[in-house]
């Protein structure tokens, strides 16, 4: 796997006229600039008409997105521990939300924001190599990426169907900030995994996130390992328009919702690797 350099780039979109339509009717201040550099985002959790829908929000950039359902990470970004990384994280303070997201940005007071792997085809551990068009097959080989908060994991693997994991609290104020720990390896002990690492290419699977009673449509992590950003991005467009564009049956409402921004407002990530593909 090539180290990566820290290199970043502007806000990638699409959508055209539509998308020049959208922004010309929304506040700059929730969109910014559409030059703007930016880090990997953090999840934006709020409750809104009995769901819970995600944005995205980059502190390196300040901005902030109101439908986003694909995230890209990368390992390798610390040569010294490639294998580990402290995202995804999950933020909705109200210093960018209030007067600007519906219901504030609020999620469901004095509860618990959580995860679950998501139902369907997609919910469990998928690999594409990065070599000709996309195509996402189960992970094999023992390969799985695991989640930690504290003392708690949640394992993911090409057959893993179910498991959850809690975030955090939201407190008397609805609000929540929190990043969890990505690993990726072979090997998985109960606490680590005996063979850190996995082959380059991108490994992607799809959580839900409860809180207070309500739930999300499927949301998707694309982590990046070895490859370009170029492929990494064509990995995240395909999840947008093969994964959250035709969803499971029972997902297809709240997906339609989150689908809006997730397609035409662009993703904000810091692009890690510029190796060849």
């Amino acid at each position: 796997m090539n180290v990566p350099t820290r290199t970043a780039r502007p806000l990638a979109t699409a959508g055209g006229g539509l998308l020049m339509a959208l922004v010309a009717t929304c506040s700059p201040c929730l969109f910014g600039s559409q030059s703007a550099q930016a880090q990997h985002a953090d999840v934006v959790p709020y409750a809104n008409g009995g769901v819970i829908l995600t944005g995205a929000h980059d502190d390196l950039g300040d901005t902030t997105t109101q439908s986003m359902s694909v995230f890209g990470y990368d390992f390798g970004e610390d040569p010294l521990d490639p294998w580990i990384i402290n995202d995804p994280g999950f933020n909705n303070s109200s210093a960018f939300t209030t007067g600007i997201f519906p219901n504030d940005g609020k999620l469901p007071t004095q509860s618990t924001l959580a995860l679950a792997i998501a139902a369907g085809a997609y919910g469990p551990l998928r690999y594409w190599d990065g070599s000709g068009s996309p195509s996402f097959t189960p992970a094999s080989d023992g390969v799985g990426i695991n989640l930690n908060k504290g003392s708690f994991n949640l394992l993911i693997g090409g057959s893993t169907t179910s498991g959850s994991l809690n975030i955090g609290s939201t407190g008397a104020q609805g609000r929540v900030h929190q990043h969890l720990d990505s690993s990726i390896g072979s090997g998985w002990s109960g606490s680590s995994f005996a063979t850190p690492g996995a082959a380059d290419g991108l490994y992607a699977f799809g959580v839900t996130l409860s809180a207070g009673g309500l739930t999300s449509a499927p949301i998707y992590f694309l982590y990046n390992v070895g490859l370009s950003e170029t492929v990494h991005d064509e990995g995240i467009a395909w999840y947008e328009a093969n994964v959250v564009a035709v969803p499971e049956p029972s997902s297809a409402t709240l997906a339609g919702i989150a689908m809006a921004g997730s397609m035409w407002l662009g993703r904000r990530r810091l692009t890690g690797r510029q190796a060849p593909r």
